[in-house]
């Protein structure tokens, strides 16, 4: 009975350090669905977004990564690029961010169309990894120099505050942007 206690201390021991050494793949298992299941989640996630705001049901995607991105304890996300028909603005393409949670919902947290990003490139350094640049570029048919567009701080600060996600305030006489609760 002894060895017995051991033996389930030393296995317990093991999957708590190996939760906590990695606790960025815990989080993830936790949000993200089934690999049977991602594509309706994605799918209904999209078709709910497009629906509401532009009108449109018939869609494709294709995600731009298989792996989700993780930062801190926010939810994991994925990017895709999306084609959507009859939407209440015609033909309609871009690019989404996606948040996955609970293994059972996909939200769509931005979309930026490939007219958007084609007027304003800076605006996709904002919402997509640096990595995955390149191919948004190419699919909207532009062509950027990551390196000498790359926002400054200044530049990301005033996005932010545009979008309502941060706001502007005075701290001992200096300028602070500090996010929207």
């Amino acid at each position: 009975m002894k060895n017995l206690v051991v033996v389930f201390l030393v296995i317990a021991s093991l999957h708590l350090t190996a939760a906590l050494a990695n606790p960025i793949n815990s989080h993830v298992g936790a949000n993200m669905p089934e690999h049977e299941k991602l594509h309706s989640v994605i799918k209904q996630g999209l078709v709910e977004y497009f629906k509401k705001n532009y009108s449109a049901t018939d869609l494709d995607y294709q995600l731009l990564r298989d792996i989700p991105s993780q930062v801190g304890v926010s939810y994991p996300k994925l990017y895709a690029w999306v084609e959507v028909k009859g939407a209440s603005a015609g033909k309609l393409s871009g690019a989404v961010r996606l948040s996955l949670r609970e293994k059972k919902y996909c939200v769509v947290t931005h979309f930026l169309s490939s007219q958007d990003i084609r007027k304003n490139p800076k605006s996709a350094f904002f919402v997509f990894p640096t990595g995955l640049l390149p191919k948004v570029f190419s699919k909207c048919g532009i062509t950027v120099d990551i390196a000498k567009n790359t926002p400054t701080e200044e530049e990301s600060d005033n996005y932010l505050i545009e979008r309502g996600e941060a706001q502007r305030i005075m701290i001992n006489g200096k300028s602070c942007i500090i996010p929207k609760l």
